[in-house]
């Protein structure tokens, strides 16, 4: 099995590809599968003893960002993502992966789009659709708060999404929480941090 992990540069992309691969890794060891060839394609390694350690092909693919502002590197960079684009399909048409996992970021465009091209199965950031669907929930309890005039009978909900999300997170965290990191959690949630 081939896996390709893709997201942008910055740890917040990074780590959580790496927390899926680890899992993978895992899943494969209890079902006593054959290892999947894992790759994290991405304009910079970010991490290279993490690669290393859970054996993951790092391959270089830089791509334009898209600025939300005026930039004349915006023009630049449409040319250098349409020349990203170009070598993704040549990437993914030489790897040929069963799956494609992202965690979004500019980086991660080009090897998605090589691998709708070639209907790869594409994973992209399944934990944010349940942290935006809570972000819409509250929001729709806010105004209608707001339409009855009485918005001390919201706040409360308003206050505990952050607690729904935490909680939510661990249903569908790929790692399993540690005793040692519950007390930094309890502070977390208590307030003091």
């Amino acid at each position: 099995m081939k896996i390709i992990l893709t997201g942008g540069g910055s740890g917040g992309h990074f780590y959580p590809l790496m927390a899926v691969a680890e899992q993978v890794r895992k899943i494969s060891e209890d079902r006593k599968l054959l290892q999947p060839k894992i790759y994290y394609v991405s304009d910079q390694s970010y991490d290279e003893d993490l690669l290393f350690k859970n054996e993951i092909i790092f391959k270089k693919l830089s791509s334009g960002k898209m600025r939300r502002y005026f930039s004349i590197l915006n023009f630049f960079d449409f040319f250098k993502t349409g020349w990203a684009t170009f070598k993704a399909i040549i990437m993914v048409f030489a790897i040929y992966p069963d799956v494609i996992f992202s965690n979004g970021g500019f980086g991660s465009f080009p090897i998605l789009l090589a691998g709708r091209i070639f209907n790869i199965p594409i994973f992209d950031k399944l934990l944010l659709c349940v942290s935006g669907i809570l972000t819409i929930v509250w929001i729709i309890l806010y105004l209608f708060s707001l339409e009855i005039e009485e918005t001390s009978a919201v706040v409360p909900w308003f206050l505990s999404v952050p607690v729904f999300g935490y909680i939510l997170g661990y249903f569908f965290s790929v790692k399993h929480f540690l005793f040692n990191n519950l007390s930094v959690q309890e502070l977390f949630l208590s307030g003091f941090f």
